[in-house]
């Protein structure tokens, strides 16, 4: 048995198909690279199932290989299974949880996160990401433009849900200032 593990550490023996040097119980994750994780992950999003998601996910937040890149698809991706599984208040957690991570996201990678999220009803997330995005990027004119857009089309759907204080948000943070439907 000694000759068999020294075999397969020196990679002189390869595993029949099917097979994983992972650790019993991790479902081969810990061999897996990170794209094939975030692979899996979107799959699993495809077929919305937002548990299989996020513990991929984390997983590959987990693997310290991932590349700053696959770190903002990861957090991205979490950030919107956790809107969806758990609604807006878990997805704000998550995005506090990005921010904490140090993970580095340029502004349209915030503004597709805010679009996702507005496309998929969770309001008050999306308000959280443009909040985020704002603070991250004082002063830059060009990405307050973009953020202009994807407020505009937020406050529409919190008009029509009737979030007045997500409404009020949005406009503290400079965005809807006197606009209203009539202006538009």
């Amino acid at each position: 048995m000694h000759r068999l593990s020294l075999l397969l550490s020196f990679g002189l023996l390869a595993l029949p198909a099917g097979c994983s040097d992972s650790p019993p119980g991790d479902g081969g994750t810990s061999a897996k690279a990170v794209s094939a994780l975030l692979d899996d992950a979107s799959a699993a999003m495809d077929a919305q199932d937002w548990k299989k998601a996020i513990a991929t996910l984390d997983a590959a937040l987990a693997d310290g290989r991932a590349t700053a890149e696959e770190r903002v698809q990861a957090w991205q991706d979490k950030v919107l299974c956790e809107a969806q599984a758990h609604g807006d208040e878990a997805a704000s957690a998550a995005l506090k949880a990005l921010v904490a991570s140090g993970v580095e996201m340029t502004p349209d990678q915030f503004a597709k996160l805010g679009n996702d999220l507005a496309a998929a009803d969770k309001l008050t997330a999306a308000v959280d990401v443009i909040d985020v995005a704002t603070r991250k990027f004082a002063g830059d004119d060009a990405v307050k433009k973009k953020l202009e857009r994807l407020a505009r089309g937020l406050s529409k759907k919190l008009q029509a849900s009737g979030d007045q204080a997500s409404l009020d948000r949005l406009s503290s943070l400079g965005y809807l200032g006197t606009t209203t439907d009539e202006d538009e």
